[in-house]
């Protein structure tokens, strides 16, 4: 025997079952004349590009008969009860069917009279007012159909790991929720299943969940940003719709398809990239995003669908990518700052009413000729585009851009660049930024670092990104020797930097080279730095120390200690004391330091004769330094 889902201990008496039953036939009835008027409503081209859309509801559990030991009575009808709970067994767990209780703070037990609790049914917490905290448990898998709808007062949410499925209006109207984790359990969530959470402001959706219902955000007016991780391939019909305050959103490019009116009305966004995974961009997708002032759209989008960017009135520049074929009616209709749009020549239609109302457009960019643009079928309402100016066979320079960020991430990180990365550097770049300000964000990258690169393969990529071929052996030993001796990677790039192989590569790309100031002492003079890191492998016998070599370059630097004075610094110092250095070997380690050799037989017992006599260690030091072969050496580090 089959029963209808949650009817054990779900209602009061016979007579409310009856009387939901009946209301739910008016909704039915309500819903399928509705939805009989909107179809009418709707234009044909958007039905007929939108025809494929489906909506999968997520697996929700279904509740079975309870064997007949485990019912008690409930207010006239069957139910197990466990102290508030009413719930059913499914599949050999317990599945909540209803809360009797008014806890504000609860924590739903994970078992119940020996039973593992699995699922959270079908408006079992509909309409709870006094709860404000919530624990669900690991064991739970299923969140059902309007569970917590309208738990007005419900602000924190704490959702078990195990949970895999939020079905349809789950927590909608839970007007107070703050915030929510995801665990990265969850595959799927229903339709409308945030439904104007008006207390949400941000949201991070894992990439576990591969199903996304419709309205799944729609009408959260505080949410402000929105994370989705790589792995969703669909974004839902008008799963942002209305979220009033949204000022980001990531997209990854693992989305495939931007569903109709999916950010529609969200006036508070300012940007948006759309990655080169995207093929689809639905009805009416950021329809009145009021605020939208920067597009980037991907290179795999082939129609510009109707209404896409409908009043996005803050939008002054767009191109439109290489292979669009069509730009349907409305599609920019209302975007009254627009004044200059690149177009390809693969485009070969435009609809009604596209750019209806764009009176600020001035300037249409046209990849293609004179010609090929009078084959362009241009329906009615696109006066303000017809009588535009129109630049004819129009070389769209962030194509070079593009080509120069894409060379970095190949050269430079070894990987294709991201959508989002990506767009990021060219905006830089078409906004003023020079080559230098971008490369070096490769250069110092914490994506780099993490490669953990020998300084000869360092060396190796500089070269193959900054000037365009492979170098010779002294090369590669030369800049990897400033590296081994206290030289971060911003040395080596500033060396790069003023290279006439750089600028020559940055002109054929049409960027400025630009400048790098070194930030740290270590990188201002590299021969400096060589020979300071020599005084500690010389006179302290060990690798510098970042912090040391900073303060004694930059003593120098500044003029405030001479090199004498440094290396004085280095001899006297308590550190090389504590060496407990013999006569002669302090006398050989002069040597080493001050003239880069062995000692000779009757220099070094010169030496130690006069140390027998009196003379301090500091008095040898001077005697030192103030030799023509010290000096010969400090000369050969070009100091």
């Amino acid at each position: 025997m089959n029963f209808v889902k949650y009817s054990f201990g779900k209602f009061n008496n016979g007579g409310k079952l009856k009387s939901n039953i009946v209301h739910s036939a008016k909704k039915i009835t309500s819903f399928v004349t509705a939805l009989a008027i909107t179809i009418n409503a709707l234009p044909v081209a958007a039905m007929a590009e939108n025809a494929d859309y489906e909506y999968e509801a997520p697996a929700c559990v279904e509740a079975e008969e309870p064997a007949e030991d485990m019912l008690n009575v409930y207010e006239g009808n069957k139910g197990a009860v466990f102290g508030d709970y009413v719930y059913l067994i499914v599949d050999g767990g317990a599945q909540i069917t209803e809360y009797t209780g008014s806890a504000a703070e609860l924590v739903i037990p994970s078992e119940i009279n020996g039973y593992s609790v699995i699922s959270i049914g079908e408006k079992s917490f509909y309409q709870c007012e006094s709860l404000t905290n919530l624990t669900i448990p690991d064991s739970v898998t299923s969140i059902g159909e309007k569970a917590f709808y309208k738990c007005r007062n419900l602000t924190n949410i704490k959702l078990g790991n195990g949970v895999t499925s939020i079905c349809d209006y789950a927590f909608q109207y839970c007007s107070s929720l703050e915030g929510i984790t995801l665990p990265d359990s969850v595959t799927s969530i229903g339709r409308e299943a945030f439904n104007n959470c008006q207390g949400l402001t941000s949201v991070t959706i894992p990439n576990s969940i591969t199903s996304m219902g419709s309205g799944i955000f729609s009408s959260c007016a505080n949410l402000t940003s929105v994370t989705i991780a790589d792995g969703i391939t669909s974004i839902g019909w008008s799963a942002f719709s209305r979220c009033e305050k949204l000022t980001s959103v990531t997209i990854p490019d693992s989305v495939t398809s931007i569903s109709p009116e999916a950010f529609s009305w969200c006036e508070s966004l300012t940007s948006i990239i759309i990655p080169d995974s995207v093929t689809s961009l639905g009805y009416k997708a950021f329809y009145a995003c009021h605020s939208l002032a920067s597009v980037k759209i991907g290179n795999s989008v082939t129609i510009i669908s109707q209404g896409c960017f409908y009043g996005c009135r803050s939008l002054k520049s767009i191109t439109i990518p290489d292979g669009v074929t069509s730009i349907y009616s409305t599609a920019f209709s209302g975007c009254t700052s627009l004044a200059s749009i690149v177009i390809p020549d693969s485009v070969t239609s435009i609809g009604v009413n596209a750019f209806y109302n764009c009176a600020a457009l001035n300037d249409v960019y046209y990849t293609g000729s004179e010609e090929d643009w009078a084959d362009i079928s241009i329906e009615s309402g696109n006066d303000y585009l017809i009588y535009a100016p129109i630049h004819y066979n129009y070389v769209d320079p962030t194509i070079k851009i593009n080509n120069f960020v894409e060379r970095l991430y190949a050269t430079m990180l070894g990987r294709a660049s991201d959508a989002n990365g990506k767009a990021k550097w060219v905006e830089k770049l078409l906004n003023g930024a020079t080559a230098a300000d971008v490369a070096v964000n490769f250069v110092l990258s914490p994506e780099l670092k993490q490669q953990k690169l020998s300084n000869e393969k360092f060396v190796t990529r500089m070269y193959q990104t900054m000037l365009n071929r492979t170098p010779s052996d002294s090369e590669i030993a030369n800049w990897a020797s400033y590296l081994e001796a206290g030289c971060t990677y911003a040395f080596v790039f500033r060396g790069f930097l003023s290279a006439p192989e750089f600028s020559k590569l940055c002109a054929s790309y049409g960027i400025e080279t630009g400048t790098y100031a070194a930030t740290e002492n270590r990188d201002v003079n590299g021969k400096l730095t060589k020979f300071i890191s020599r005084l500690y492998t010389k006179a302290l016998n060990r690798a510098y120390d970042v912090s040391g070599l900073n303060f004694h370059t930059g003593n120098y630097i500044s003029g405030k200690y001479t090199l004498d004075k440094i290396a004085s610094g280095f001899i006297l110092s308590p550190e090389f004391e504590k060496r407990n250095l013999s006569d002669a070997d302090f006398v050989e380690c002069m040597y080493n330091t001050f003239f880069d050799r062995a000692s000779d037989t009757s220099g070094k017992a010169k030496w130690l004769q006069k140390m027998a006599n009196g003379m301090t260690r500091e008095d040898v030091f001077n005697g030192f330094v103030i030799s023509p072969e010290y000096k010969a050496l400090v000369k050969s580090f070009g100091l």
